[in-house]
């Protein structure tokens, strides 16, 4: 849980944008419909972008509050701070990529399944 809240407010509109597309991709691997296929792209194009926006905003955030705070900034641990802000950083792109996995994984079944049909997308 605790990558999650270092993530940063992006974490939710992955958690929500990211249901919405995983719940898409579901019902196409059930019942695949090729109307469906734009509505999909368009959910998870909206959830890669978010994960762009997610790492690049947490990366600011490192790159801001680092200098802010004396303490920070002139510690001799600043190696160690900055890597802890980047790694902290890279939670909405492990979040992201493992729902655009799923995604991915749930088109791939739904176009198996159109194939048994007889169609191809």
């Amino acid at each position: 849980m605790q990558w999650f809240i270092v993530g940063g407010w992006s974490m939710w509109l992955l958690l929500i944008l990211g249901g919405f597309s995983v719940l898409a991709a579901g019902k196409f691997a059930f019942r695949p419909d090729e109307t469906q296929l734009p509505r999909i792209s368009a959910l998870s194009r909206s959830v890669g972008w978010n994960i762009l926006v997610g790492v690049s905003s947490d990366l600011a955030a490192v790159g801001f509050n680092i200098p802010s705070k004396p303490e920070w900034a002139h510690s001799p641990d600043l190696p160690l701070i900055v890597l802890e802000g980047f790694a902290e950083s890279m939670s909405p792109a492990i979040f992201g990529g493992a729902i655009l996995s799923v995604t991915s994984i749930l088109l791939a079944a739904g176009h198996s399944r159109l194939r048994t049909q007889g169609n191809t997308p």
